[in-house]
């Protein structure tokens, strides 16, 4: 089966709006994850790469998060969750940088597989829910139970992102912190131009993200319902390459991610509506 054919039957299922206004199902989910599963020998590759990437450079964003992660080092226990936590990267770092006890919860089940092959690989312990966090069982269970909640590429898939917003709030202890990235395909962004002069279906998948949530001027007047101190909470990072090969091998990723180091080199303190590849928010929960 060609990509672009598989690609259109994402496209497909990912078209119905659903419950919680969500953009994207379940079912698209598991396709992604089994589409971009990687083989034992590119997984040795690709983590060899950014191994020697992590040595040599960080981003702005993993520098941020050094610093405020340091200070919370300081308390005895740190459980961090990760909402849709596949392919868990996330995880890893997490524990790794930081021993923080780790929790991950994905309501994909493909995509928990794969999160935790992910751990095991790595020799991470760690606690993977395959679960829906809109069920009342998931929220009751884990409410106000950890330090810090996180998430990358979960928020923007909602229309209306208030009620995502206050489930990961409704998990952190008081005085913990709320983590939330986005990539950023804001108006005028370089990578939604990209993804906009692509085929029609690259054209398609763009529409399961809330593009409107990626102006912070919009993002802000969600969270001014809530009672939190923001630390930051702008685009960050470098030029990203590899968002703009949606579609790609895993392998050409670690090429890629080698060419990113020089590009970041010139790019590493860039913090621009139109180059940046992501939105990050860091808050204090205040009550």
């Amino acid at each position: 089966m060609s990509s672009k054919s598989l690609f259109s039957q994402i496209i497909s299922r990912v078209r119905a709006d659903h419950s919680n206004g969500v953009k994207t199902s379940n079912e698209h989910w598991d396709s992604w994850h089994k589409k971009h599963k990687m083989s034992e020998s590119q997984n040795r590759a690709i983590k060899t790469v950014n191994n020697k990437l992590r040595r040599i450079m960080k981003s702005p964003l993993k520098y941020r998060l050094d610093l405020i992660f340091k200070r919370m080092m300081q308390k005895e226990t740190n459980k961090i969750l990760d909402i849709g936590c596949a392919p868990g990267d996330w995880l890893v770092y997490f524990q790794r940088e930081f021993d923080f006890e780790v929790y991950g919860v994905d309501y994909s089940k493909k995509g928990c597989e794969v999160t935790k092959e992910a751990l095991s690989k790595n020799g991470v312990e760690g606690t993977i829910i395959c679960e829906d966090i809109f069920t009342k069982g998931f929220q009751t269970k884990y409410l106000e139970y950890f330090n810090v909640v996180f998430s990358a590429g979960v928020v923007e898939h909602f229309t209306d992102p208030t009620e995502i917003i206050r489930i990961h709030l409704e998990m952190i202890i008081k005085g913990g912190f709320l983590i939330i990235m986005m990539p950023n395909y804001a108006n005028g962004s370089l990578y939604r131009k990209w993804y906009q002069r692509k085929m029609s279906a690259e054209r398609e998948l763009l529409k399961t993200h809330n593009t409107e949530l990626m102006e912070i001027p919009k993002f802000k007047e969600y969270l001014e319902e809530f009672n939190l101190q923001v630390d930051l909470l702008n685009y960050v990072g470098p030029i990203n390459l590899t968002m703009m090969l949606p579609f790609r091998s895993r392998f050409l990723t670690s090429i890629f991610s080698a060419i990113n180091v020089f590009v970041g080199y010139l790019t590493i303190f860039l913090n621009s509506d139109v180059f940046s590849p992501y939105i990050v928010l860091i808050a204090r929960k205040l009550g």
